[in-house]
């Protein structure tokens, strides 16, 4: 390394070392260990008795100063010459600095890291010794009048304190001569009893050789930042311990609201299902509906046009009407609601379509057809025709559909397959006896039908021989009295004339046991209701002996 150059050695003019030694051995770096050893503890010496005597004067013609700057500023404060001279003296005073940090670059070229770094380390120590005024009234002065605000503030704080002080000047003394070459530093790490990477750690961090003899306070410190970081290796070993408690929490919640969801999708689909269901119903309901209130307004249609037609015959009657008006009424009336009457017609064919539903249930017509058909549970490859009814289901779910819900629903086994399977012979042999009678019931009702008509032309042909007032007279006559038993089927048609007479017996045995029951009661009733007027009466007649008695006794008594 070359000389100090002459800004250098003016950085170290207040220092109680002498310079043209320090120069000596920081060219000569073969000087011995020994010898520096000495001039350490010597200046070490030095610094600490210079500090005790002076350091405290010093502080206080600095704080004086310091006290009497800011007044000065605060004064000058709005004046912008004096701002502005302020800012130029701040940018000489920087570049001044600059220019007395800075080696030259043809005699300190830099070849090797380490001398970088130790370079660095120089400037490092000589800018910080500069800045702690420990040497010297006029530097200090000069060096307080160049500084900023805020590094006022920093040299008041440090100026409060003068021990502190003096432990600043020792270590950076302290520091500065150990980062000279490798043997200070080895020097250093004896010293210590740290290794060479403990030393590299110090010279990263500045924080200079730390004698815990010569420095208690610094030991003190080191003892609360051990008792600091055990607290906060327990804080951040809690703080661990709650976030792993949080994860696992979270965790858990996760899985309950998976759980919760896809039991809300179960939930759901199985309301969507019976909803489903329930439409079809009530759309099987609505066609049934339909059906009903179409049969009803057939019926109403055929029973109140009925009834009007009559009405209208009676008023006429009574009016004492036109016997032609009359007759048109009875023309009608045989036009609507006689034999080939449209009305009649059509009530008839609906009465015998009720007739069938209620002679044959709908499982017993659900069984004649699947026997007869081969489908459902009579097929012999139910699990195919299964799936083909579920492709035909997409197309025509309201024919298919349902067929296919019944057999999923009763999941027949196997052996229950071929046991049905032998039903189904005798299923079809039952419909096709049936499919005779059926036919004989159709038949018989176009004959009657047909003997209708010929009944009907009987009629007109009585008409001929009656008035229309004789006529309409007995057509309403006998509308009023259709209930009578005499002419009801029981007493006319000698087919039914047994059963209905074995009906009729046990009907009318009913309403004799009914009304003996009735009898029974009303004689218990008329007999209580005695027995009660007799047992008032004894009571009364008990009263009565009882007043007189008491009456007597009272009587006997006054005499006495």
């Amino acid at each position: 390394m070359g000389d100090f150059s002459n800004s250098d050695k003016e950085k170290y003019e207040f220092h109680n070392v002498d310079n043209d030694f320090l120069v000596n051995i920081l060219n000569n770096q073969d000087e011995s260990v020994g010898n520096f050893l000495d001039l350490e503890q010597n200046n070490a010496a030095m610094n600490r008795i210079y500090s005790n005597n002076n350091l405290f004067q010093f502080g206080q013609q600095i704080q004086q100063q310091q006290n009497q700057q800011q007044n000065q500023q605060q004064n000058n404060q709005n004046n912008n010459q004096f701002q502005q001279d302020t800012q130029n003296q701040n940018q000489f005073n920087q570049g001044q600095e600059h220019e007395n940090t800075q080696y030259k670059q043809d005699q300190y070229k830099m070849k090797d890291p380490k001398q970088y770094q130790q370079k660095n380390m120089q400037e490092q120590i000589r800018h910080d010794y500069n800045n702690t005024g420990n040497r010297g009234e006029d530097l200090i002065t000069e060096k307080v009048q160049e500084e900023k605000p805020q590094q006022l503030q920093q040299q008041q704080n440090q100026t409060m304190n003068p021990f502190k002080l003096e432990e600043d000047a020792y270590q950076n003394e302290h520091i500065q001569f150990n980062s000279q070459n490798n043997k200070f530093k080895k020097f250093s790490v004896n010293i210590n009893g740290s290794s060479d990477d403990d030393y590299d750690d110090d010279i990263k961090n500045r924080s200079g050789i730390q004698k815990i003899s010569s420095n208690p306070n610094q030991y003190s410190q080191n003892t609360i930042q051990n008792s600091n970081f055990t607290i906060k290796a327990d804080e951040m070993e809690k703080l661990n311990q709650k976030l792993a408690r949080n994860r696992e929490s979270a965790r858990n919640s996760r899985k309950r609201k998976k759980v919760y969801i896809e039991l809300l999708e179960s939930k759901v689909q199985n309301l969507t299902d019976e909803l489903e269901k329930t439409r079809k119903m009530l759309d099987q309901s609505k066609e049934y509906m339909n059906k009903i209130n179409s049969h009803n307004q057939i019926l109403t249609g055929f029973v109140f046009g009925r009834q009007q037609l009559f009405e209208k015959l009676d008023n006429s009657i009574k009016q004492n009407k036109d016997e032609n008006e009359i007759s048109l009424l009875l023309d009608s009336l045989r036009f609507r609601l006689g034999a080939t009457g449209k009305e009649r017609v059509v009530a008839i064919n609906h009465f015998f379509k009720q007739m069938l539903d209620i002679c044959i249930p709908t499982h017993f017509r659900y069984l004649l057809w699947t026997a007869s058909e081969s489908h459902d549970m009579f097929c012999e490859n139910l699990e195919d025709k299964l799936n083909h009814l579920e492709g035909k289901s997409t197309a025509n779910p309201q024919k298919i559909s349902w067929r296919h819900e019944l057999m999923a629903q009763l999941n027949l086994s196997a052996k229950q397959k071929s046991q049905l399977k032998r039903f189904q012979k005798k299923f079809m042999n039952e419909k096709v006896q049936m499919d005779g009678l059926i036919g004989q019931l159709q038949s018989m009702k176009d004959q009657i039908h047909t003997k209708s008509l010929g009944v009907q032309n009987l009629i007109d042909d009585i008409r001929t021989v009656l008035s229309p007032l004789q006529a309409a007279t007995f057509l309403i006559f006998l509308e009023k009295n259709k209930y009578r038993r005499e002419i009801s089927n029981s007493r006319i048609w000698d087919a039914i004339k047994k059963n209905i007479d074995v009906e009729e017996e046990d009907e009318e045995e009913q309403e004799d046991d009914q009304e003996f029951e009735e009898n029974q009661q009303r004689i218990n009733q008329k007999n209580s209701f005695q027995i009660e007027q007799k047992q008032e009466e004894i009571q009364q007649n008990l009263n009565d002996d009882s007043d007189y008695l008491k009456k007597k006794i009272c009587n006997d008594m006054n005499k006495n």
